[in-house]
């Protein structure tokens, strides 16, 4: 089945790329709120300190 194989080959690099962009995203989507959460917990702790 000659014409079989490119099509096994096409689909298994399609499966490739999404899985790195869903890691890729994942890790971008988890570094963001780390930062986020980071700079908030520093402006509560001034607050504190103000108060």
């Amino acid at each position: 089945m000659p014409q079989m194989a490119p099509i096994w080959w096409l689909t298994m690099s399609t499966l490739c790329i999404i899985t790195f962009m869903l890691m890729w995203t994942i890790m971008y989507y988890q570094y963001i709120p780390t930062t986020t959460v980071k700079k908030f917990s520093k402006d509560i702790k001034e607050m504190n300190w103000k108060w």
